[in-house]
């Protein structure tokens, strides 16, 4: 999953750098337990954005607390919206896009060494990230994830929409999920 802070380019020439930082910093500390507690790991932070990997599984229900992560992210932000707003002026927004399948696993580097995830999978979810921006949705799903997950109660899926992504051949098919209400 690439999850992603809405609007804080525009956020660092209002508040400055600093002010920012601090509040991105906040944003990735609170939203740990959440993705801890449903089985995630959160691989990275890039920016503003955080990179949270589950393992796969044969067995669809234990695929399905990757899904249920983006809205536990939710729920704390909303409960913690009045601190963020009297410390920082407005609470985070933010989106998200998953994505299932294989990756390679590297460590690469010489004077900073690091782990990292390369392949097809990692590009495709940060892809679908930046899609449910320009869709207007908070999180956006491949269709290889939905197939493979178990659909929590409370949640429901989306029209599909086959959607070309850049430095992709083929299109990939993707869903909005959301809360059901």
């Amino acid at each position: 999953m690439f999850l992603d802070i809405a609007g804080s380019t525009a956020l660092a020439e209002q508040m400055g750098e600093l002010r920012v930082h601090d509040r991105i910093t906040r944003f990735f500390f609170d939203i740990d337990r959440p993705i801890a507690e449903r089985d995630g790991e959160v691989h990275s932070h890039v920016g503003d954005e955080v990179i949270a990997t589950w393992p796969l599984s044969e067995d669809t229900q234990r695929n399905a607390p990757s899904l249920c992560c983006f809205f536990a992210v939710q729920d704390t932000m909303a409960e913690l919206a009045p601190a963020y707003t009297r410390e920082f002026g407005l609470a985070p927004n933010f989106r998200a896009g998953i994505h299932a399948g294989p990756v390679v696993v590297s460590e690469c580097g010489d004077a900073k060494r690091q782990i990292a995830l390369f392949g097809d999978t990692m590009n495709v979810a940060s892809r679908l990230c930046d899609y449910s921006k320009a869709a207007g949705e908070a999180l956006v799903a491949s269709a290889e994830l939905l197939n493979g997950a178990a659909i929590p109660n409370g949640l429901s899926v989306g029209t599909a929409a086959k959607i070309a992504l850049r430095g992709r051949q083929t299109p990939v098919e993707a869903f909005a999920v959301r809360r059901n209400h």
